[in-house]
């Protein structure tokens, strides 16, 4: 009985302390919520309480990934808010955590912080079905268990050979969302310019979006597209915040030797366009790639040869090395000199030579032809000039002759 009592003792007491404690500030905020649309918006709900009057309450968000920014709210009579928030306006990436929290500033300048919401802006559009392994989250719809099992041994397989090139710890698990379609996977992605894009990646998120169309090929693709997709999350664990400096050809170069199933195509495309002297110098490929769907093609066929050939002659160790160059601040081209001591266009022409069997010296000339040829336009006026007056002087000095 007397253990009861004390028990009882202890539970209001614990029960009055924590009251005090949530409402030291004299304010309460009841009823938080967030609902989102999609694609389109996100509602931010709550209601407050106070024995003060309320002088200004603050919204902060924060997308994962990005700065935390403010928005000043205005209660109702009751003590309510409302905020719709167009998340078209902010390019919010799908499966983004949302954390979110209230600043109220009341009459006697009392600052009150409510503790941190906090959400999943996940594509709710389709009714996902999961697999797990250790390393892995893999999500699908609208197909059978047999497919989603396929995913996840592919990414299992992929994350292997992916460390053959680039051996860091995979931050786990890492979430891959597979849609069906083209238009599903580009509805889902922010303000994307790429229509030909089949996956993508936001490493400091941990999540994989992919597209696998239903078909023959589909197995294939898994193979091509999972793996490749591993070696960017890959990149960002082994760099950070360095990610960014990589140049576009090693971060999509490194990407694409590491798939399972290598595109057939590559070696045809850079073949061609070596024959027809249309390949683009690999400091181009530095910081982008372009837009039109036949020169981005042209662009991952290109760095995939050139990495592979980076790898082939100094191995994983040399991979590692021009990373960490990049990672101490060398910008694109000077990063190649100092991992390999090899100006970033002598590496090119010796990957030309050995990958392409191309006469590198041809091709140099093939590109110096323009300015050779506008610089005999520019200097043959100039060589009729001293033509004449050579003329000229031949023929003043055959007079003298003759008039002596």
């Amino acid at each position: 009985m007397l253990l009861n009592i004390f028990v009882l003792i202890n539970l209001f007491f614990s029960s009055f302390l924590s009251n005090t404690f949530l409402n030291q500030d004299g304010i309460i905020v009841e009823n938080a919520k967030a609902t989102y649309h999609f694609g389109k918006s996100i509602t931010y709900e709550a209601s407050f309480r106070s024995s003060y009057p309320i002088r200004e309450i603050y919204l902060f968000i924060n997308h994962q990934g990005d700065e935390t920014f403010s928005i000043k709210v205005i209660p109702n009579a009751n003590g309510e808010i409302i905020y719709q928030q167009d998340v078209r306006l902010f390019s919010l990436r799908p499966f983004t955590k949302i954390t979110y929290w209230y600043q109220v500033l009341l009459a006697n300048n009392t600052n009150f912080k409510s503790e941190n919401f906090v959400f999943e802006y996940r594509d709710d559009r389709f009714t996902w079905q999961s697999l797990t392994s250790p390393d892995f989250q893999v999500h699908w719809y609208n197909r059978d268990l047999s497919f989603g099992q396929m995913a996840l041994s592919t990414a299992n397989r992929g994350l292997i050979h992916a460390r053959s090139f680039l051996n860091v710890d995979l931050p786990s698990p890492v979430k891959i969302f597979i849609y069906n379609s083209s238009s599903d996977f580009l509805s889902a992605l922010p303000n994307s310019e790429k229509s030909w894009i089949a996956g993508h990646t936001s490493p400091d998120l941990n999540t994989i979006l992919i597209t696998i169309p239903n078909g023959p090929e589909q197995k294939m693709e898994l193979e091509r597209q999972i793996p490749h997709e591993i070696m960017h999350v890959l990149q960002y664990a082994a760099t950070g915040y360095s990610y960014k400096f990589l140049p576009v050809w090693l971060i999509e170069g490194l990407a694409s030797i590491s798939e399972l199933y290598p595109n057939p195509e590559y070696q045809r495309v850079l073949m061609d366009a070596a024959e027809k002297r249309k390949m683009p110098s690999v400091s181009r490929l530095c910081d982008a790639f372009p837009n039109d769907a036949s020169s981005a093609y042209l662009a991952y066929a290109q760095s995939a040869s050139f990495v592979q050939f980076i790898h082939q002659n100094y191995g994983t160790k040399g991979i590692r090395k021009l990373i960490q160059q990049y990672q101490n601040g060398l910008g694109c081209e000077e990063g190649v000199l100092s991992a390999f001591g090899n100006s970033l266009p002598q590496l090119e022409l010796r990957w030309q030579k050995k990958s392409l069997d191309m006469n590198p010296w041809a091709d140099v000339f093939y590109r110096l032809t323009p300015f050779l040829a506008m610089g005999i336009l520019i200097l043959s006026p100039l060589f009729v000039i001293i033509s004449n007056i050579s003329r000229s002087n031949r023929k003043g000095q055959t007079n003298g002759n003759r008039s002596g």
